[in-house]
C-alpha cells in the first residue's frame, strides 16, 4: 500500500510540474508578445521621427547601391565569360579557314574542328557560314547527322530573313549547292526542308536588285546554273523548285547575255507615238556608249522599253546589261521608267491610261 501511494504521489507530482511548466511557458509567451507589440508600436513612432526615417532611408539606399554594384560586377563577369566563349568559337572557324587557304588537309585537325563548328553553327554570321560551307566543299566533308543539317538551315533562315545585302546571298547559294549530304543517314523530311529553303534563296536571284558587282553576280549565277543543269548537287530535288526559278536558271546562258543589248525598236516606236500624242518632247541621246531612245528632258526622265528578250524567260527580271544601265542613270540623278512589253495593254485607250499612270508614279 505504501508503494502504491508513493507511485500515485510521484505521478501527481509530475502532473503538477508539467501543468505548472505549461502555465509558466504560456505566461512567458504572452509577455513576449506584449513586448513585441510594444516594440512594434515604438518602431512606428520612431519612424515618424524625420531623423530616424532619414537614417533608415539612407541605410536602404546604401544597400541598394551595394546590390547594384554586385549586379554590375555579376553582369560584367557573365559578359566576359560569354565573350571568351564566343572568341574561342570564332577561333575554331578561323583555324579551319586558315587550313583551307593554306591548302593544308590535316585530317586530324579537320576531324577535331568540324564537330565543334557544326554544333555551334548558331554563333556564326552569314559570311562565316558561307566560308564554312566552302570549307566543307574544299575538304570534301560529308554531313551525316540530321541535327547538323537542322541547325544549319534554322540558322540560315534567321540570317536571310528579309535580307537587304543581296550580294551575300549569291555565294551562299553556290556553296550550299556544293555541300555533300549523306542520303543514308538523313530522312526525306530533311531533304524537303533544305530544298524549300533553297527555293526561297533562289527568289533573291530573280529579284536582281541591290547588286554592287555585276560581274560577280554573273559568275555566281553561271556556276549555280551549271550545278543545277548537270545535277552536280546530289541532294537537290527539282519538284521543290518553282517553275519560274527553273526557267531563270535555264535561260541564263551566253546567248541571252549576247542578245540582251538589243533594243526592240518596234516596241520603242509604239511608245514614242503615244508620248507624242500626249505632247511630250522626246529626245534621243547617247551616254557612255549607251543609246537612250526616249529621254524626256523637261522632266529628266529616261524611259527604258523592256522587251521579252531583255528579261529572263518567264520573268520580269532584267538582264545584267539593263541593270548596268539603270545603275548608271540613277547615279547621274536621272529618273528611270521601266515599261515592260508584256505588261502593256493591247487597246490604244488602255495604253494611254497605263502610260499616264506610270509617268505619274515616276514624277510624283
Amino acid at each position: 500500500m505504501h508503494t502504491h501511494l508513493l507511485i500515485t504521489l510521484n505521478t501527481r507530482s509530475q502532473f503538477n510540474f508539467s501543468t505548472q511548466y505549461r502555465a509558466s511557458a504560456l505566461h512567458t509567451y504572452q509577455e513576449h508578445n506584449e513586448e513585441r507589440e510594444c516594440a512594434d508600436i515604438e518602431l512606428e513612432e520612431n519612424v515618424k521621427d524625420p531623423f530616424v526615417k532619414s537614417t533608415c532611408m539612407n541605410s536602404l539606399t546604401e544597400q541598394m547601391v551595394v546590390n547594384n554594384i554586385d549586379n554590375v560586377r555579376r553582369n560584367k563577369n557573365i559578359y566576359a565569360y560569354h565573350k571568351n566563349v564566343c572568341d574561342k568559337i570564332k577561333d575554331v572557324v578561323n583555324e579551319l579557314i586558315h587550313l583551307r587557304d593554306s591548302k593544308n588537309r590535316d585530317e586530324q585537325k579537320i576531324k577535331l574542328l568540324m564537330p565543334q563548328i557544326l554544333e555551334n553553327i548558331h554563333s556564326y554570321n552569314l559570311y562565316e557560314i558561307t566560308e564554312i560551307l566552302n570549307c566543307l566543299y574544299f575538304f570534301n566533308i560529308v554531313i551525316v547527322k540530321r541535327e547538323d543539317i537542322n541547325r544549319l538551315i534554322s540558322r540560315l533562315k534567321i540570317l536571310t530573313f528579309n535580307i537587304k545585302e543581296k550580294d551575300n546571298v549569291y555565294p551562299l547559294v553556290l556553296n550550299l549547292l556544293r555541300i555533300n549530304i549523306s542520303k543514308d543517314h538523313i530522312d526525306e523530311h530533311i531533304f524537303m526542308n533544305i530544298n524549300k529553303f533553297l527555293n526561297d534563296l533562289l527568289r533573291h536571284l530573280l529579284l536582281c536588285d541591290n547588286i554592287k558587282d555585276t560581274l560577280k553576280y554573273i559568275y555566281y549565277i553561271r556556276e549555280i546554273q551549271v550545278i543545277y543543269e548537270y545535277d552536280f548537287c546530289l541532294w537537290i530535288n527539282k519538284k521543290y523548285i518553282d517553275k519560274e526559278h527553273v526557267s531563270f536558271l535555264q535561260s541564263f546562258n551566253a546567248s541571252v547575255i549576247l542578245r540582251d543589248k538589243e533594243l526592240d525598236y518596234i516596241f520603242i516606236n509604239n511608245i514614242k507615238s503615244i508620248l507624242y500624242e500626249l505632247n511630250f518632247n522626246i529626245q534621243e541621246i547617247n551616254m557612255y556608249n549607251y543609246l537612250i531612245p526616249i529621254f524626256l528632258k523637261e522632266f529628266n526622265v529616261i524611259v527604258e522599253c523592256i522587251s521579252d528578250y531583255n528579261t529572263f524567260q518567264g520573268t520580269l527580271c532584267i538582264t545584267p546589261y539593263f541593270v548596268q544601265r539603270y545603275k548608271l542613270f540613277k547615279k547621274m540623278n536621272f529618273k528611270v521608267l521601266f515599261l515592260y512589253k508584256q505588261l502593256i495593254p493591247e487597246k490604244k485607250e488602255d495604253k494611254i491610261i497605263y502610260l499616264k499612270n506610270c509617268l505619274y508614279d515616276v514624277l510624283k
